[in-house]
């Protein structure tokens, strides 16, 4: 994907974003091999479960930034590499109403599970030495994640650009910022 720069000065800011990302990877790697120490050398089960699953976080962030840099060095080099992000314009098609229903659902669905994560993590905290309640709040947090990202769909689904590809009767019913009259609860 090609990053319209725009300027040199852009430039320079692609340039410093790209930096601080492989500074980052670099210090995530550094994590990673801590993490792998502390889970071998304790010989506590629980504790290789914990880090496993800070590990299994940890490779998820470091695939993103590895796209983020492939894809910031391939704005500077007006290159396109299989590992970028994908180009952000809208695909060519149509949008269904369901579709936007479906984001809308699956974005509620979200928040209450985060919601009921947190309040079990809370109920059972004793259970399990706290390992139960941490993995919930952990599970809670992810969920929030997943509530941004789905916002993040779906203010993209209802961006004046895909609201033209909306049936008419839906672009009536759209406020302004794109967001549909009864979504606001959605994406608040």
């Amino acid at each position: 994907m090609i990053i319209d720069i725009g300027s040199p000065a852009d430039s320079g800011a692609i340039e410093r974003l790209m930096q601080a990302i492989e500074h980052r990877i670099l210090r995530r790697a550094d994590a990673l091999e801590r993490y792998s120490q502390i889970g071998s050398e304790s010989g506590d089960p629980v504790i290789a479960l914990v880090i496993g699953v800070i590990q299994e976080h940890e490779q998820r962030e470091r695939d993103l930034l590895d796209r983020i840099a492939i894809t910031l060095r391939d704005s500077l080099n007006w290159t396109s590499s299989p590992g970028a992000f994908p180009s952000p314009n809208l695909p060519e098609g149509g949008l269904s109403e369901q579709l936007i229903a479906t984001t809308r659902n699956a974005l509620n669905e979200e928040r209450v599970d985060a919601r009921a994560a947190c309040k079990l993590a809370e109920r059972f905290s004793v259970i399990n030495g706290g390992l139960d309640s941490l993995l919930l709040e952990s599970a809670a947090l992810q969920g929030e994640i997943h509530v941004q990202l789905l916002r993040f769909v779906l203010q993209r689904l209802l961006s004046p650009a895909a609201k033209q590809k909306l049936p008419a009767q839906l672009r009536a019913e759209t406020i302004p910022g794109g967001i549909v009259a009864d979504e606001r609860s959605a994406v608040a």
